[in-house]
């Protein structure tokens, strides 16, 4: 993602398919792309691979419009 991201470090809390509610860590990602179906595709693999490395039943992604520049 050559336009930037950015990672937050966090804690948060989500009820899993087990009915459990469960608390853990977490890593906040914001990545800033034209919206391309290429890039869409790159940020569904980054959270693809985010499941397989860290074990996790899902991974929230949300897209919102934006208009950012760097000054």
């Amino acid at each position: 993602f050559p336009s930037g991201f950015t990672v937050v470090e966090g804690t948060g809390q989500w009820k899993g398919q087990n009915g459990a509610v469960e608390r853990e860590r977490s890593a906040i990602i914001t990545f800033l792309h034209t919206g391309s179906a290429a890039d869409r595709d790159r940020v569904a693999q980054v959270a693809a691979e985010y499941k397989r490395r860290f074990h996790q039943e899902a991974v929230l992604r949300e897209r919102t419009p934006a208009c950012a520049r760097f000054e």
